[in-house]
């Protein structure tokens, strides 16, 4: 697989005449619209979506961009017609994504299971807050990754991407286009929502070039061409071997697509593991740690299908302890359990929602590092000023609120929020003057 960059790409269906796409390296990118620019890169044909937050900003940006390089763009009425409709263009062999957000992805489960079924690719961008079911609570997190992995029945895996910043995500995506073609099976991109509302300079990219197949399958080709059938009306025989070239799939990408980083695991005796927005922070309470002596480093799984199960447990064989650091409740904790599989202890370290500060996870590598179990982070180190209305809560939960809110002060809060993302550890900010 070479390492030549992607020229600015003119749409693949894009139209005659239609404008390549220029992608605006070295200019600020937020990180929803970096999906939409990675698509861009990639050829992106058509788009259906439906909006709801943090997602609303990548249809506004695809919206626009979409189809003055020759591709469609439609919103439709809700998410299960718009994945449908992204199968069905994925079905005449364009290249087509469709995005999301938790409660909008359960419902787009059929549509993606059929898809993995019929062996059609097509892309899926998944931006994650935290909630169970449908909720008001827009705080990020990473709480869809469980069910990313294999959305809906059956025995199938999805390739599962996760940037960490907004470079990878526009480089990731346009990838995972590649992915879902070389495969043909849905892959999917998925960010938090304090990712998708973050804005870093676009840094140049490459994409590895890829000796595609023909879509010869599609279903708008001549019908003198090889045709097949998009469905589930199929023989007992053709189902099971399906079952079987899906499975042979996954074996492939296990040895071709397995993606991760590392930071100073050379020698180190702890290993904390964590992806996305949460292994940039990780990365700088490693650091930290580092500074007071303490032989810690960082593995970042950029792929959670296919996960770097054998790099880790390399690293495992040496390590004395693991630490998994997630802003869930353990979504990927099985995972590294599984590829660490009793080599060393292993650890978690997670909240449900609102990325964990800097601090508080050197304080959890400083209780691993002296033997100790870490401490599990509670409801007021997610709201260390626990907010509240008299009028609305009983009085034994108000007085509840009031304890954790004496507990932590504002002291604390605001040095949450000064040590919350090491992402801005070297950002310059001006300083605004003041009456």
């Amino acid at each position: 697989m070479s390492e030549k960059p992607r020229p600015p790409a003119a749409a693949a269906g894009g139209g005659a005449g239609a404008p390549s796409f220029v992608p605006p390296v070295g200019k600020p990118t937020m990180g929803a619209h970096a999906m939409g620019i990675g698509a861009m890169v990639a050829g992106l044909d058509y788009f259906a979506g439906y909006p709801i937050t943090p997602q609303t900003e990548l249809l506004e940006y695809v919206a626009e961009a979409l189809p003055e390089h020759g591709g469609v763009f439609q919103q439709l009425g809700d998410e299960i017609s718009s994945v449908m409709a992204v199968f069905g263009a994925a079905a005449c062999g364009k290249r087509a994504m469709t995005a999301s957000v938790g409660p909008g992805l359960t419902l787009m489960i059929d549509g993606l299971t059929n898809a993995a079924g019929a062996e059609t690719p097509m892309v899926l961008g998944a931006l994650t807050r935290a909630h169970v079911g449908v909720s008001g609570g827009l705080y990020p997190a990473q709480s869809d990754i469980r069910m990313l992995r294999g959305l809906g029945n059956g025995d199938y895996q999805l390739p599962l991407f996760a940037p960490s910043t907004i470079t990878e995500t526009v480089q990731l995506t346009a990838e995972a286009f590649d992915v879902a073609d070389l495969y043909s099976i849905p892959a999917v991109v998925c960010i938090d929502g304090k990712m998708a509302n973050m804005i870093e300079t676009l840094q140049p990219f490459k994409v590895p070039e890829r000796d595609l197949p023909d879509k010869t399958w599609a279903l708008d080709r001549s019908l003198r061409e090889k045709r097949r059938v998009v469905g589930a009306a199929r023989t007992p025989e053709l189902d099971t071997m399906v079952c079987y070239e899906i499975q042979h799939k996954l074996e492939r990408m296990r040895v071709e697509e397995t993606r991760w980083d590392s930071f100073r695991c050379d020698d180190a005796e702890f290993v904390v593991v964590a992806y996305g927005i949460m292994a940039r922070i990780a990365k700088e309470a490693v650091r930290s740690a580092r500074e007071e002596g303490i032989k810690v480093g960082l593995f970042r799984p950029i792929t959670l299908f296919p996960f770097p199960e054998a790099p880790l447990a390399e690293l495992a064989s040496n390590a004395r302890e693991v630490l998994t650091v997630e802003i869930n409740f353990g979504q990927v904790l099985t995972d590294v359990r599984l590829a660490v599989a009793g080599r060393c202890p292993v650890q978690f370290f997670g909240q449900p929602a609102l990325a964990i500060p800097a601090r508080a996870v050197l304080e959890a590598i400083r209780q691993m590092a002296a033997g100790q179990p870490v401490e599990p982070r509670g409801f007021h180190d997610v709201h260390p000023t626990a907010f509240h209305l008299a009028d609305t809560h009983p009085p034994a939960r108000k007085q509840m609120l009031d304890q954790l809110a004496a507990r932590r002060g504002q002291e604390g809060a605001q040095a949450m929020l000064d040590n919350l993302l090491g992402i801005r550890k070297n950002t310059v900010i001006p300083e605004v003057g003041r009456d």
